[in-house]
């Protein structure tokens, strides 16, 4: 479902996604005259969660515009990895819906399952809300 939902995000926003066989990464977001892209390469994620997970994180790259290269400076790549996290986690992860799950009494890791995102992800929502 998440998975699904993050493809018609990008299609709607004429984001291209693909499978990239990258060597020394999972996924990375470019932007190429005017138009983003997302690459993932797919053989290294071990569940769909981590798959659902990183394409929306380059998604939030992507929306935000928070693009860097690998040369940019710590602060800059820092700034854009936070806005992409932020984007993302406002979007799937909203406060009321967090906060519903949690009442219900649902562990972080039954929230990351049902919602087929990584725990982790989960824990910076929370942590990203009620820090």
């Amino acid at each position: 479902m998440t998975n699904q939902i993050v493809n018609d995000i990008a299609y709607k926003n004429d984001i291209a996604v693909f499978d990239f066989p990258f060597e020394s990464f999972k996924a990375c977001s470019i932007e190429n005259e005017n138009k983003y892209y997302i690459g993932i390469n797919e053989a290294l994620f071990e569940t769909q969660a981590q798959k659902n997970t990183a394409k929306l994180h380059e998604l939030g790259h992507c929306m935000t515009g928070a693009l860097y290269s690998e040369s940019s400076p710590l602060f800059t790549r820092e700034k854009c990895e936070y806005k992409a996290n932020r984007w993302a986690i406002r979007q799937f992860v909203p406060k009321p819906l967090l906060i519903d799950y949690l009442k219900k009494g649902y562990k972080m890791y039954e929230i990351a399952e049902e919602m087929e995102l990584t725990e982790e992800f989960l824990w910076q929502a929370y942590y990203h809300y009620f820090r």
